[in-house]
C-alpha cells in the first residue's frame, strides 16, 4: 500500500511538471489569441497598437509575454519567456541546467546557435550565453527555444518564433 501511494504521488508530481516545447509554455501557445489567454488566466489586456508585453500566471508559472497586434486588432502570441523553476522542457532542461546538459540533450534536434555576451545585441542582460534551438515550421518561418544562461547555468528560457534562422 505505502508503494502504491509512493508510485501515484510521483506520477502526480510528473504530471503536474509544468512544460515547455517549441511552440507553448505551460499551456499558452504562439499564435494563440489575448482573448483565448484572458480567458485562461482571467486577465484582461489593454493592447497597444504593435506590440504589448504582459506578465501572466499559467498553472503556477510565471510567464512574460509578448504580443503582436494584427490589422484586425487582435493580437496573437509572438514570444514568451519565464524565469520559473517549475518549467522544463520535454527532454528535463530549466532553471539551473547547464549547457552541457542542453547539448547532451538536444544535439541531434536542428541548430544550435552559441553567442558570448559581447555578441549580444537583444537586451538580454542578465545572460553571458545564449543557445538557440531552431523547429522548422510549414511557412517561412522557425520556431525557436533559446536558453539564457548566466556563468553557466539556465536563467531563462524564451519560446518565440523567426524568419532568421542563422
Amino acid at each position: 500500500m505505502k508503494k502504491s501511494i509512493t508510485i501515484i504521488l510521483l506520477l502526480i508530481g510528473l504530471h503536474s511538471q509544468a512544460q515547455l516545447t517549441f511552440n507553448s509554455m505551460n499551456g499558452i501557445e504562439l499564435e494563440m489569441y489575448h482573448t483565448k489567454i484572458e480567458k485562461l488566466t482571467g486577465k484582461k489586456f489593454s493592447l497597444n497598437e504593435y506590440v504589448t508585453q504582459v506578465s501572466v500566471k499559467a498553472k503556477g508559472a510565471e510567464i512574460e509575454i509578448i504580443f503582436h497586434t494584427l490589422t484586425d486588432k487582435n493580437a496573437i502570441v509572438y514570444q514568451m519567456s519565464s524565469t520559473s523553476p517549475q518549467l522544463k522542457t520535454d527532454k528535463g532542461i530549466g532553471m539551473g541546467s547547464s549547457l552541457q546538459d542542453i547539448l547532451n540533450a538536444y544535439s541531434n534536434s536542428g541548430c544550435v546557435l552559441i553567442k558570448n555576451r559581447n555578441f549580444l545585441d537583444d537586451g538580454e542582460e542578465n545572460a553571458d550565453q545564449l543557445v538557440y534551438l531552431y523547429s522548422k515550421r510549414s511557412d517561412s518561418y522557425y520556431n525557436y527555444l533559446c536558453f539564457c544562461l548566466m556563468n553557466g547555468k539556465v536563467s531563462k528560457i524564451i519560446v518565440g518564433r523567426t524568419e532568421d534562422c542563422l
